[in-house]
């Protein structure tokens, strides 16, 4: 049975297009990392098909583990400064 109870919010192009740019990634990495189509990816950046919900759930994991890393390793934040 699915679960309906939590569902990602729908990726825009506009935030699709900021998260590839935060992790510097260009559309061709994208698409060769998750197994998509350039074309795919193109056109989800510019808004022409819808972005899929599990775009933005792969994309949450490498930008939290990106800042996480800025604060603790780059900014030596410690273990117990919180969210």
């Amino acid at each position: 049975m699915e679960d309906k109870s939590a569902s990602p919010e729908q990726v825009t192009p506009e935030a699709f297009r900021a998260a590839l740019a935060e992790l510097g990634w260009s559309q061709t990495f994208f698409a060769d990392a998750f197994g998509c189509a350039v074309g795919t990816v193109s056109r989800w950046a510019n808004g022409v098909n819808v972005i899929p919900p599990w775009v933005g759930v792969f994309l949450s994991l490498p930008l939290e583990i990106q800042r996480l890393h800025f604060r603790y390793v780059q900014k030596g934040g410690k273990a117990d400064d919180g969210p």
